[in-house]
């Protein structure tokens, strides 16, 4: 757990805060297409570290499908970033509500509970971020979508 909240956590935080305190993002809120740049590349780099690490060291399956599919929405992410900015928000739900949907397709223990724990969260996330304004319909569905696809195709991959 420690393992996962470093690279999944704490050094993307590091990192944001580091580029606000030296001037490349004007905001940690990360508010527009261009802030989100670097935060997204760096990101990718831990992402990328924490599938390999956790591929090599032979961690359970599924801990490396869920690590490949954040890296895959992550970089998703910025290629979509380029377009419009999509809910970086919606892409972690859609990413986490994927994982849970496979892990209940890979054992015979009941995931109902979780399953409808996930899709309330998701749910709740992008009213969220519309309640806010931060995002317009457009902007929230291709993130939800693209963390599921993301997620999807890591498991094929792995």
């Amino acid at each position: 757990m420690i393992q996962f909240f470093v690279y999944y956590t704490f050094l993307p935080l590091v990192t944001t805060f580091l580029c606000k305190a030296l001037g490349f993002i004007s905001s940690i809120h990360l508010n527009s297409q261009k802030d989100r740049i670097i935060p997204y590349v760096v990101c990718e780099i831990f992402y990328f570290w924490a599938w390999y690490v956790f591929r090599n060291l032979h961690f359970p399956a599924m801990f490396v499908v869920f690590s490949l599919g954040v890296f895959l929405a992550t970089s998703l992410g910025l290629i979509i970033n380029t377009a419009m900015k999509v809910s970086m928000h919606a892409l972690s739900v859609g990413v986490l509500s994927a994982f849970i949907f496979i892990a209940s397709l890979r054992t015979d223990l009941n995931y109902g509970l979780y399953i409808s724990i996930a899709i309330l969260m998701a749910g709740m996330t992008g009213t969220a971020r519309l309640i806010d304004s931060n995002h317009t319909t457009k902007e929230v569905y291709v993130g939800f979508f693209a963390g599921v696809a993301s997620q999807v195709i890591a498991y094929f991959f792995v």
